[in-house]
């Protein structure tokens, strides 16, 4: 971090634009997520809140996207160097792999 985000009190009422619209499609997600330990429910007093909402996919499901717009302003992020072809025999080191993907 660039420097610490800040924290709250980690207890209800939260402002609007902290809170996540409840449907059964949110809960089956949260669920779903629980089961597979991706998140997990914790009992700390205080953290940093980020809200999530759905996006419904081509096949009818939902995409979870957790909006973490805020904490990213918190970050400290390294430049994004994208290698051509013609620096790339200069890039490669031995030992390196390679892959194509379709």
């Amino acid at each position: 971090f660039a420097t610490r985000p800040p924290l709250r009190h980690l207890s209800p009422p939260f402002s609007p634009p902290l809170i996540t619209a409840s449907s059964k499609e949110m809960d089956a997600v949260v669920d779903s997520l629980l089961k597979q330990n991706m998140i997990i429910q914790c009992q700390v007093a205080t953290g940093f809140i980020s809200p999530m909402f759905l996006v419904q996919k081509l096949d009818g499901t939902h995409r979870p996207v957790f909006n973490l717009r805020m904490l990213n302003k918190f970050l400290v992020t390294k430049p994004f160097r994208l290698i051509n072809h013609f620096k790339l025999p200069q890039f490669l080191q031995a030992g390196d792999f390679m892959t194509s993907i379709d």
